[in-house]
């Protein structure tokens, strides 16, 4: 399409400094995490520099589709910022959030300018990249819900380095209060505020290590999730399809109540 971008407001070199920071802080975690998982994290630089490229945001010039532009058969790599919410209202609702995206004519890993610690910053690039490898190599498609499929997926890899990184401290407090959340369950499914509750413990003392509100979001989102995950463990349910979706009713149910696909015998048994 013919197209026109926001550089005059968002320079390419201002791109460039934003992007070279989250992948800094990527080549940083493979440093930082222990042995076994390293591997994990060579795949995600692998992938960066075999099909990834920087890209821009961009509008056809009658005000149409907007879209990432980028290099041919590659996934787009661009950071959004509130400028670009001018160039086209669709920018608006992701310059806060990492996220990747496809289309029929795009692939892109959108990331935002936050502040955020180089330790979460390179997570949450990893949690990108993979998603980005795992649509490209079409895994998981065959799944009867294959992004949340996909999504526990990482998530699970994800909780792996958290723990790894925090260690003990981060793995006993997992330990301690999954089980306390047995007792929240009603009818299979657990009220969002008992997760939330827990997860704000776990960042007031294990992951109380960052002073950016953006990242504290990331953190409780992964602790919800981790606590969830090791709930399912100890009622004897570890199939993917169920941690999936458990995952979805996290992120998409709406009311206060999140699906731990548990009834009251496997509660009991579970006691």
């Amino acid at each position: 399409m013919t197209a026109s971008t926001h550089a005059e407001t968002v320079s390419f070199e201002k791109r460039k400094i934003c992007e070279t920071m989250w992948i800094n802080s990527l080549l940083a975690l493979h440093k930082e995490v222990s042995d076994p998982l390293k591997p994990m994290v060579i795949n995600g630089i692998d992938f960066l520099y075999s099909s990834v490229k920087p890209a821009e945001p961009v509008v056809s010039d009658d005000g149409g589709q907007p879209g990432i532009r980028r290099a041919n058969n590659k996934v787009g790599f661009v950071t959004l910022f509130h400028a670009d919410a001018q160039l086209h209202p669709f920018f608006k609702g992701w310059i806060d959030h990492a996220r990747y995206s496809y289309t029929e004519d795009t692939t892109s890993i959108m990331v935002p300018p936050h502040r955020l610690t180089p330790r979460w910053r390179g997570i949450l690039m990893l949690h990108e990249l993979l998603h980005a490898q795992y649509h490209k190599e079409n895994v998981f498609r065959d799944r009867v819900d294959p992004h949340y499929a996909e999504e526990q997926s990482i998530y699970t890899d994800e909780l792996k380095i958290v723990e790894d990184i925090y260690g003990e401290p981060y793995a006993q407090f997992i330990a301690n209060e999954a089980p306390k959340l047995l007792e929240e369950i009603e009818d299979g499914r657990i009220p969002r505020k008992a997760l939330a509750k827990v997860a704000n413990r776990g960042l007031e003392t294990v992951l109380n290590d960052t002073q950016y509100e953006h990242e504290f979001n990331l953190r409780r989102g992964a602790t919800i999730m981790h606590l969830g995950y090791e709930a399912l463990a100890l009622l004897n349910i570890s199939a993917d399809e169920t941690r999936a979706q458990f995952t979805r009713s996290v992120e998409r149910d709406a009311g206060s109540t999140v699906w731990l696909g548990s009834t009251g015998s496997e509660i009991n048994q579970a006691a």
